[in-house]
């Protein structure tokens, strides 16, 4: 039996390397579609307000992905700068126009947060770190709960902020 051509290896071998390829493309895309979504990434927030207040933030995090609440006692709105990732979940204390928002920029969208609402976001990455700014010439407390869902943990947590940046985490 003569020994196979060039042209019939030919035939044989082009089906195996282009499946092989294939192969090769979804497991890259595959790992690098589970890789973005379980990386974290670092987050700022900025909180701008013009009287002493109490802002609560309750942050649930799940399979590192995170829903956020923010509240506050003041007596007028609040401007709370958040990233353009997270996604407003929900409003509640008011219909949705009550909290009306800037258009982003720079990454971050503005939302105007009246007294006694909640606002309530979702981030799909967990950030770590967390790290708010707060330009305001008067002081504000910060209530933080922070839930992992995953294991139960609570961590209660507060903050007195007067100036500059604070890592919430």
């Amino acid at each position: 039996m003569p020994p196979p051509s060039p042209s019939d290896r030919t035939r044989v071998l082009a089906p195996v390397v282009t499946l092989s390829t294939i192969i090769i493309a979804i497991v890259v895309v595959a790992r690098a579609g589970l890789q973005s979504r379980t990386t974290t990434e670092p987050a700022v927030l900025a909180i701008e307000h013009g009287s002493p207040l109490t802002l609560s933030m309750v942050a649930g995090s799940k399979a590192r992905s995170m829903i956020v609440e923010f509240s506050h006692d003041g007596d007028a709105s609040v401007a709370l700068s958040l990233p353009t990732q997270w996604a407003l979940r929900e409003v509640r204390g008011a219909g949705l126009a009550a909290v009306p928002s800037d258009a982003p920029q720079f990454g971050f969208i503005r939302w105007h947060l009246p007294p006694r609402v909640v606002l309530g976001m979702q981030a799909r990455s967990l950030p770590s770190p967390l790290t708010l700014h707060h330009p305001s010439a008067t002081h504000m407390e910060l209530k933080l709960r922070r839930i992992n869902l995953d294991t139960g943990e609570v961590i209660d947590e507060t903050f007195l902020i007067k100036e500059g940046p604070v890592r919430l985490w």
